[in-house]
């Protein structure tokens, strides 16, 4: 049986462009996104791939990003106030949640924790979920600091990122 144009690698042993990859059979990264329900979590993995999953728990990768109730920034620091101008930031620990509260001294608002990015190495970043919608905080703790402060790449308004279900 002669080998497919894939196998021979094209025409006349070429190369084959992305549109003819993504085309022919096989697994391609282009190909499409599977579902989350596709997923089997890491303890599928380490099945296989034993000493793999074994490293790839001791990375800064892996500790990248946590739920907010399992932060070791946020479990050790009660309460983290920030300043700015007349908004007063507060991060409080009720139970095993923690709850950011912003005022301006006549209005407040505040919400759950629900993220928490980059365990605090050089600093952890706080994202929440209101309406629908995924707002990454204005402040991070750095730990240079003890101290909560504003981000340097932080605009002046929150990061919106739309939750898709």
């Amino acid at each position: 049986m002669a080998p497919s144009r894939l196998e021979a690698g094209g025409i006349q042993g070429q190369p084959l462009a992305t549109r003819e990859r993504v085309q022919s059979a096989g697994w391609w990264p282009t190909k499409s996104m599977p579902q989350r329900t596709d997923y089997l979590g890491p303890a599928s993995c380490v099945e296989c791939h034993p000493s793999e999953a074994a490293i790839q728990e001791t990375t800064p990768m892996a500790k990248a990003s946590a739920l907010a109730a399992d932060s070791k920034v946020l479990a050790a620091h009660d309460h983290l106030s920030f300043r700015l101008g007349s908004y007063v930031y507060d991060l409080t620990r009720n139970g095993g949640n923690s709850v950011l509260s912003v005022s301006d001294g006549t209005r407040s608002a505040s919400a759950v924790l629900g993220w928490a990015f980059g365990e605090g190495e050089v600093g952890e970043t706080y994202v929440f979920a209101r309406g629908g919608t995924f707002y990454e905080g204005r402040l991070s703790y750095f730990p240079v600091l003890q101290a909560l402060d504003i981000r340097l790449a932080n605009s002046v308004r929150h990061r919106r990122i739309p939750i898709r279900r």
